[in-house]
């Protein structure tokens, strides 16, 4: 998967399906909880 997290915000390539869209919003509501 060509994602990468700079910055607090996911950079998504232009291969991302939306299955992998929908796994890094989950990643990113996560992330966000823990911090």
């Amino acid at each position: 998967m060509n994602t990468y997290y700079e910055n607090g915000e996911y950079l998504r390539s232009a291969e991302m399906t939306e299955e992998q869209n929908c796994n890094m919003k989950q990643i990113r509501f996560y992330a966000e909880k823990v911090d």
